[in-house]
This record gives structure tokens, sequence and C-alpha cells, in this order.
């Protein structure tokens, strides 16, 4: 008894693993689409699996772009007017100084700002985690004290924004065209005239209607850009200026890439403006990690970057700044505690040496952008912590250091040898603010 109890318990059946069961296989006649070579009977089951997945999967919908609240701001004008310290003073005017504006503007998305341009009473900005925002600087705060909201913000790229930029010209009258680029190393146009709801899944509120995305301008991120007459450059990260055409219908054309000049990022390419010239220009400047200053001619192709300032800082450039009225003055910035300008006839030494708007004796580690204002009469760049900032007029400068005079491109072109700032008297100088 007990050895057929054992044999009992070993012809016991054990239970077998249920089979994938999948569904009846049919013809790719009967399916309503395409079997690709193969009819529903010859194909193994994962490929009838697959096939009837991706059959199964919902085609994505359409994506519906209408006008955005940008749009209807400029529409609708800047509800009541700007603020009378955002309104630019007339061009014969002299700048008395500068007063802190009322306007605060802040977004949730927007931990920190890189870049910033204007075009009329809209402001575009772009930072952190590739986001880009426009407001209103005509627009009234929600609540007395608040802050303005963006009129519409979105995530432009996937890494950090370096440059936004409104188009000045080729867009059609119902457009408003912005140029991103970031560190993802992608070339970006939208029109923020138009934007979908829901974010589209790219984050925000809403979403600007994209016009082109361009990947394959530079090898790693790119660190500036810069677009005049539909002509854009852009600096990178592997060493390289590009120059490209943006076709009117939307796109990007590369026309020459400059790889054997910098040796390290380039931070900071601006072209010559116009108006500097009395007309269009080719002429261009970049700098970079190397601290050396280009400039280059677009229509010399790619042998058109030639070195104009070696060695123009002890550390790395970060900016580089045209003079609004002349083509033969540049104004840098970098690490060093001095803003230098330069006159690209003499790049020997330079023209002028700015200091005070940093307390540091040795390598800065925050980044100022100088620009040149009041008709490129001043040059105004931040200070440090706990300093609004610093302006500087090159009209007394001159004065001060010529005792007579005033300060002028025709003034700047006279061949008399110009002696070094002293740190002492800028001091002084600094003291008379």
């Amino acid at each position: 008894a007990k050895a057929q109890l054992a044999t009992a318990r070993r012809s016991k059946p054990r239970p077998k693993p249920t089979a994938q069961v999948l569904p009846t296989r049919r013809s790719a006649r009967q399916r309503g689409g395409p079997a690709q070579g193969k009819s529903g009977q010859d194909m193994t089951d994962a490929e009838f699996a697959a096939a009837l997945a991706r059959e199964q999967e919902p085609e994505p919908e359409p994506l519906y772009f209408d006008d955005s609240s940008v749009r209807h701001y400029a529409c609708e004008g800047a509800g009541g007017g700007a603020p009378s310290s955002t309104r630019r003073p007339s061009a014969g005017a002299a700048l008395a100084g500068y007063a802190e504006s009322p306007i605060t503007l802040a977004d949730a998305c927007l931990k920190k700002v890189y870049s910033m341009h204007n075009s009329g009473d809209l402001l575009a900005v772009g930072g952190d985690k590739g986001y880009a925002a426009v407001y209103g600087l005509g627009r009234a705060p929600p609540e007395a004290g608040e802050a303005t909201p963006s009129l519409i913000t979105f995530r432009a790229h996937k890494g950090w924004l370096s440059e936004i930029q409104f188009l000045a010209c080729g867009q059609a009258a119902d457009q408003k065209l912005v140029l991103t680029s970031a560190n993802d190393g992608v070339l970006s146009m939208w029109d923020v005239f138009k934007s979908v709801e829901g974010g589209g899944g790219r984050g925000g509120a809403s979403v600007a209607q994209s016009v082109f995305q361009h990947a394959g301008l530079h090898s790693g991120g790119i660190f500036s850009m810069h677009e005049q007459g539909l002509r854009v450059l852009t600096g990178g990260k592997d060493a390289v200026v590009c120059l490209s055409d943006i076709a009117p219908a939307g796109g990007v054309r590369p026309a020459h890439a400059y790889d054997g000049a910098h040796a390290g990022v380039v931070k900071c390419v601006r072209w010559l403006p116009a108006e500097a010239v009395s007309g269009s220009t080719d002429t261009f400047a970049s700098a970079g990690n190397d601290g050396q200053i280009y400039v280059g001619d677009a229509r010399a192709g790619r042998r058109g970057l030639r070195a104009a300032v070696e060695g123009a800082h002890p550390y790395a450039i970060n900016f580089v700044e045209w003079h609004p009225e002349s083509e033969h003055l540049l104004l840098s910035a970098g690490f060093s505690a001095e803003v230098l300008l330069h006159d690209l006839r003499k790049p020997g030494e330079p023209l002028f040496r700015f200091q005070g708007h940093t307390q540091t004796r040795g390598p800065c580690k925050k980044i100022y952008r100088p620009v040149f204002s009041d008709g490129g009469r001043t040059i105004i760049t931040k200070g440090t912590a706990g300093r609004l900032g610093q302006s500087t007029s090159l009209r007394r400068k001159w004065k001060e250091r010529h005792g007579k005079g005033e300060f002028s491109n025709k003034k700047a072109r006279g061949g008399k040898q110009r002696k070094k700032y002293e740190r002492a008297d800028m001091k002084a100088f600094n003291r008379k603010k």
C-alpha cells in the first residue's frame, strides 16, 4: 500500500503554464493595412503581436494654434500706456541719469535669466532649464505691489537658454518671430503671436508655435547667437563660429564654419551695427575662453576670421559689444576686473580701461555685460552685490584726459599717443559720481 501511494504521488500531473493567448490572425487585406511582405499566417507570434499593437495605437491629435496673449497685447496696445520710467527720451535729449523702474517682472519657471531682448513694448527673456517668456512692458500688474506676469512662458529647449532675440525683418504682419539658442546645441525660431493651450508637452500653460529647429550647426552647446539682416552668427562650446542664412519661409542654411580660429569655447558673437557704417555690414566680432578677440568678414569665406586683439584679457572674455556709431571701437568684458574699450586700428593697448564695477583684485566670479547707452556716449554695466550698477561717461573721461574737446568718432581717430588711464584717477572719478 505504501509503494502504491508513493507511485501515485509521483505520477500526479503537474500544472502546465498557460500559453500566451494571441488574437486570431487575419490577412493583411482583412486587417486593412500592409503586412510588410508577410501574410498573417506567415508571421511569427512576436511579429503578429507587434503589428497588432501598431494598429491599435491612437493617432496623435493635431495641435491647433490660435492667437496668443502676445498678439492680443500688441493689438490692444499697452493698456493705458507704460509707466513714465519706461518711456525712452527723445533722440536729442541729454541723458541726466537712470532711475529704478517700478515694474517688477516675475515668472515661476524662470529662476535665472541669461538673455533679454526688447522690441517696442515687448521684452523676451530666456534662461534656466530652457524656458523662454515674453512680457508686456506696459502691462499693469494684477494688484498693486505685485509682479507683472508674462504674456507667454514655455520651454523652448532641453538645455539652458543662452540667447533670445526678436527678428527685425523678414516676417509677415501677423507674425512676431523670436530666435533662441541653447546648451542643447539647437537653434530655434518661434512665432509668439501663435500659441497652443495645454503646453503641447513642453511645459507652461501655452507654447508658442515652432517655425523651425536646427540641431546641426555645432557638435556641442551654443553659447552665443546674434542675428542681423536674416543672417545669424552662433558660437559654440566646440570652439567654432558658424554663419548661417535664415530662409524667409523658415529654416536655416549653413554658410560658413570658422573652426580654425578660437582655441576654446566661443562665448560671444556680434555683428557690427548697420548704423555704424550707414548701410549693410559684413563685419562681425567673436571672443571666448582663449582671451582673444577676432574680427571677421562674411565675404571672405572660411578664412575671413582673423585675430584683432591678441591677449585682450588675462582670463576668459564673456562679452564683446560694438560702438553704435563707430566701426573701430569695440567693448569687451571678461572675468578680469576691467572693462576695456579697444580701437581696432591700434590693438596694442586699450583706448580706455574702466574699473570700479567690481571690488575684486583677481578674477571675477560673476559675469558682467556692459552695454553702450545714450547713443554710445556712455557705458553702463551691472555692479557687485550692494551696488545698483555703474555708468561711465566717455565724454567726461575724454575731457579729464585732454582738458578740452568732446569725445566723438572723429576725435577717437586722432593720431595722438594716448596714455594709460591711472587707477587713482578712476577712483576719483567714481567718488565724484
